[in-house]
């Protein structure tokens, strides 16, 4: 290809292969075995105002997560 062109078309198509390429590649690492467990639990993390004018919606929210 010493000499083509590449247009926008064909830069947009090779960016978001290699960007897609880049992401999977990411998640199949981080989904690899090995390292530090805490045995069977799994902590996910909920953000939810608890305080201020919007804490009537975010305290119920709070302690239903926290509730398991």
């Amino acid at each position: 290809m010493a000499g083509a062109t590449m247009n926008r078309r064909t830069f947009l198509k090779l960016g978001g292969a290699v960007t897609a390429g880049l992401g999977s590649a990411s998640l199949l690492a981080g989904c690899g075995g090995g390292g530090s467990s805490s045995g069977d639990s799994l902590k996910i993390g909920l953000i939810t105002p608890i305080t201020g004018d919007y804490a009537q919606y975010g305290r119920p929210l709070a302690r239903a997560s926290s509730s398991t």
